[in-house]
């Protein structure tokens, strides 16, 4: 498997983990607004996000 290869299927692991985030975050709003755990939310997805984008990088960089 190559560099390009494995990078493509990290980032779209991170896509699924986002999706996934994205969903906790919205069922949170919707049941109960705990804010720390809105907080532990937002920061995971803003984390995964940032990797996503550094990874999208270095693929377009080495093809």
């Amino acid at each position: 498997m190559s560099y390009r290869e494995r990078k493509q299927r990290t980032i779209r692991s991170i896509r699924s983990e986002m999706k996934r985030t994205m969903r906790d975050l919205c069922r949170s709003l919707s049941e109960n607004p705990d804010v720390a755990e809105l907080e532990e939310l937002e920061e995971r997805l803003l984390k995964l996000a940032k990797s996503k984008h550094e990874l999208s990088q270095r693929v377009r960089f080495v093809t």
